[in-house]
């Protein structure tokens, strides 16, 4: 029964995390106001901040009881339009705590970054396999 509820709740944190977030996102793309596009994009960068967090302690966060529960409303509060002084739940969390973060390691990142990309692209099996795709897309192409 607690792996049905566990199971339950992290579908569902799944739905409100990612798919109400996307829906309102495209909508949001739709309006003319910019508002509401930057409350959805800061939304997104802080929820994949959490990802990050949860693949990199996952295996500690998932044994504490309730986890599911807190991360749902969590989550929910993210979203809330005024749920601060400041706007969202995101916009909060991001100028409390991501924005200061991200300009202290902005230059280290971007480092890291353009590294990895570097090594990535001149990697012989992952140029093989762009080209792998990029066929296979012209493949489909012709068919039409």
């Amino acid at each position: 029964m607690v792996f049905f509820w566990s199971f339950f709740v992290g579908l569902v944190g799944s739905f409100i995390s990612f798919l109400y977030p996307m829906y309102r996102s495209i909508k949001a793309i739709e309006t003319d106001s910019k508002d509401d596009d930057t409350q959805w994009l800061v939304y997104w960068v802080v929820i994949g901040f959490v990802n990050l967090i949860e693949a990199l302690f996952g295996f500690v966060l998932f044994v504490f009881p309730f986890y599911f529960e807190i991360k749902l409303a969590f989550v929910l509060w993210l979203q809330l339009p005024n749920a601060t002084h400041v706007g969202s739940g995101a916009q909060a969390l991001y100028i409390a705590a991501l924005k200061p973060l991200l300009k202290k390691y902005d230059n280290d990142i971007d480092k890291l970054l353009r590294d990895t990309f570097k090594v990535v692209l001149s990697n012989e099996t992952f140029k093989k396999g762009i080209a792998f795709i990029k066929a296979k897309i012209e493949s489909f192409k012709h068919k039409q």
